[in-house]
């Protein structure tokens, strides 16, 4: 989060070099970073622009990649696996954010989402976050063998680790976050910011002619040389750490009114403020609380899924005593905002039964005060209680996940579709977005509720199977298939740590039908495969195509859809193929009712 203008304070301290030699990276800034260079490279305006989970990705790697070819030595990336107790406020307080910028662009744009072209001559309200960027990110790093083995998910905050990584070892520690400067990094650790880092081309050769060698400079600042600079004691952390605190109390105060203060005046020498400033330091100090081991099934798992299991872990006591003292607490999740319609319930709701049983296999045997999980999916207020999720006993979770596994496989059985999901990748993933559907119609005709996902079939069939991805409708089933994966993504990582006290207590049938249900879910699509709002212009098309309507309908009990080619008129006005006597006769559906720019542009200059 940082402390309101200590970069700026400190930005005439900070000097600019070359940036080479060992670097340790803050993995949630490096993904949101990653968005911001993306975006920029699109020219994004609208939700329709935005690069998609695939393209971060490759973005994130690349940008890497750059980093690494101009003598940059990446050691490590650390990723946010777990957020303490104290930070749940603030974690509200994003929370909050998020949906609010959600709900503030769904009003802007309820008509419709605009084009580029009709966006850029309007007033352009700010975009929300995609609710999958640092997972992506992670998801991208961990698939590719350079950087897998550095890539890493911790039981904690990424903070503590990439500092004590750099106290330990020396380097540069790249992130987004002020409050890095606060650590104790050691007498030669420094901080670059991501916005601070440029590329440029450097060296002269013997005749006086340039080479084009191309290097990455970037604003350095190093704590210990700052303090020195303004002559505070003690140098390096300490200092720091009193400068802070005195800004967060005299936000108003300039730098230079603050040193020109005598210290022994400064709020931390206070005897009244003894408790607050001892508060605020701890959270910068490294200790062995703030660095437990790192578990094995982490590399497994997304930071959202981590927290909820590690909560569990600590509660089984599966973990060392000092994570079970550090978190032990009731398990929360917090759901990131989906791009949904804020008139209607949220996109997350109808496959709450799919977390329900992840939930539900981590429970912890014994814990019988423990029976429900708190959601957070979106919230406009601080004082929220979050929703709770009622968690299955233990002789009711296999009979649950049976129930889901046998769904699921009605959408893959059919010879002929099993065997074009198993040889073709794109198909594969269309079946699992027509599974994803069906988990919508039948929720929606279990609460007898409207189903998006037939609603914008009907639509789609008397359009020749397209429709409009800026339509607030198809932007609602969108999210909906993206919170049905990750639902099912959530599940299958569950599935695979396997730290639930249920996967001890099973017998041999109940283990075959686990190891069915993972085996089955090994073919979900990844978050560089969920579709992305233009994609669902031509999505029933290509579902068309491959048969996976055809499964859907057969599911959910529906007549099977068809997408005939719209008539071309002629000159005549009459439809091409129509007879002059006879009317076109519609088919009647029966579906209605019955359920900053690139950072590194200057390597790539020509000459």
């Amino acid at each position: 989060m940082g402390i309101r203008g200590l970069t700026a304070a400190l930005k005439p301290f900070a000097s600019r070099s070359e940036l080479r030699g060992r670097v340790v990276i803050d993995g949630p800034g490096l993904a949101y970073h990653i968005l911001t260079v993306a975006r920029a490279q699109a020219g994004v305006s609208t939700v329709l622009d935005e690069p998609t989970y695939a393209v971060l990705g490759q973005t994130a790697a690349w940008w890497l990649d750059e980093l690494q070819s101009c003598g940059v030595t990446i050691a490590a990336i650390y990723f946010d696996g777990y957020l303490p107790s104290y930070k749940a406020q603030e974690r509200l307080r994003r929370t909050c954010g998020s949906s609010s910028r959600s709900n503030q662009y769904f009003l802007a744009t309820s008509a419709g989402v605009p084009g580029r072209a009709a966006a850029a001559a309007s007033a352009r309200p700010s975009l929300p976050l995609p609710p999958f960027v640092v997972p992506a990110v992670l998801e991208c790093l961990r698939s590719l063998e350079r950087y897998q083995r550095i890539t890493h998910l911790v039981p904690g905050e990424a903070d503590p680790y990439c500092a004590s990584d750099v106290r330990q070892h020396g380097g540069t520690l790249l992130t987004g976050d002020s409050d890095f400067l606060l650590y104790e990094l050691g007498p030669t650790g420094s901080v670059v910011f991501f916005q601070d880092v440029q590329a440029e081309l450097s060296g002269v050769g013997g005749g006086g002619e340039t080479k084009r060698n191309p290097c990455i400079s970037a604003l350095t600042y190093s704590p210990m040389e700052i303090c020195g600079r303004l002559t505070m004691e003690p140098a390096g952390q300490g200092g720091m750490l009193a400068l802070a605190y005195e800004m967060s109390l005299a936000q108003d105060r300039t730098l230079q009114a603050l040193i020109s203060k005598p210290r022994s005046q400064w709020a931390c020498q206070a005897t009244c403020q003894a408790s607050q400033y001892a508060e605020f330091t701890s959270q910068y100090l490294l200790s062995k609380a703030s660095l437990i081991p790192i578990p094995v099934y982490l590399g497994l798992l997304d930071p959202r899924v981590s927290e909820f299991v590690l909560d569990w872990a600590a509660l089984a006591g599966h973990e060392p005593s000092s994570l079970v003292v550090t978190l032990a607490r009731r398990p929360i999740v917090y759901l990131p905002s989906l791009l949904d319609r804020w008139d209607r319930a949220s996109a997350w709701n109808a496959f709450t039964p799919i977390r329900q049983l992840a939930y539900s296999l981590c429970r912890v045997a014994g814990q019988s005060t423990v029976s429900t999980v708190t959601e957070y999916r979106r919230t406009l207020s601080e004082k929220s209680t979050g929703q709770q999720v009622q968690l299955l006993g233990f002789s009711e979770v296999m009979g649950s996940l049976r129930d889901t596994h046998n769904y699921i496989l009605g959408f893959f059985k059919a010879p002929a579709v099993a065997a074009a999901a198993s040889a073709d990748k794109e198909a594969r993933r269309l079946q699992w977005i027509a599974t994803c559907m069906g988990f919508e119609i039948s929720h929606a005709a279990a609460e007898g509720n409207e189903s998006t996902a037939l609603k914008l079939l009907q639509k789609a069939e008397a359009c020749g199977g397209r429709l409009d991805p800026g339509n607030w409708d198809t932007l609602h089933l969108a999210a909906m298939i993206q919170g049905a994966m990750y639902s099912l993504r959530i599940l299958q990582q569950v599935l695979m740590c396997k730290v639930g006290s249920v996967f001890a207590s099973l017998d041999l049938e109940e283990q075959r039908h686990l190891r069915e249900m993972e085996a089955c879910l090994a073919s979900l699509p990844c978050i560089a495969e969920f579709p992305a709002p233009v994609d669902m212009e031509s999505l029933f098309q290509q579902l068309y195509q491959v048969g996976a309507l055809k499964m859907l309908a057969k599911v959910v009990g529906i007549s099977e859809p068809a997408f005939e080619q719209r008539p071309v008129m002629t000159k005549e006005g009459r439809r091409k193929g129509e007879s002059k006597n006879k009317p076109v006769v519609q088919r009647q559906s029966k579906l209605s009712r019955s359920a900053s720019s690139n950072l590194f542009d200057a390597l790539s200059i020509d000459d």
